[in-house]
């Protein structure tokens, strides 16, 4: 279907009245650019603190100019092998640009969650045990129940001839 000539005349004249404010639209959009540009240059280079132990990240990120939330991680059996007081993740990756008023969380272990994962670790492979004991015992089992089969088989078929 064809546009009529009267929306087309519209148009026209909508985008001929707008034309003397794209050249201020630009300048508004470059100055907020130009900003953000400003602001972004003062950013801060989040040093790389895994693994360290938790005083020394926190004298790292100081020593940048960043805040930082230092947080306990909750038992889990991978945490079994870890040192006391170290950091085991953080809240922003290392090397990455924050603005300075960023607060870094710095998830640290004790040693009552280590002592608490190796519990959960031990159990864990009791448990794994358990498992590969039962799986094992159910093979056996079926493996003697399909010989004890296949000797009633033989049986018949020796009977029938």
């Amino acid at each position: 279907m064809p546009i009529p000539a009267a929306v087309i005349a519209i148009g026209v004249a909508v985008g001929t009245a707008a034309l003397p404010a794209i050249p201020k639209v630009i300048e508004k959009v470059s100055e907020a650019a130009a900003k953000s540009h400003e602001k972004r240059q003062s950013w801060i280079r989040v040093p790389n603190v895994v693994g360290a132990k938790l005083c020394d990240a926190q004298s790292s990120l100081t020593t940048v100019g960043l805040n930082y939330l230092s947080i306990i991680v909750k038992p889990k059996r991978e945490y079994n092998k870890y040192k006391t007081d170290t950091v085991i993740k953080s809240s922003h990756k290392a090397d990455i640009k924050v603005d300075p008023t960023t607060t870094v969380n710095l998830y640290y272990i004790t040693q009552d969650i280590i002592d608490e994962s190796k519990r959960l670790a031990a159990e864990h492979e009791i448990k794994k045990a358990n498992y590969q004991k039962e799986r094992q015992e159910k093979m056996e089992n079926l493996h003697h129940r399909t010989k004890s089969s296949l000797q009633k088989i033989r049986i018949k078929r020796k009977n029938v001839m």
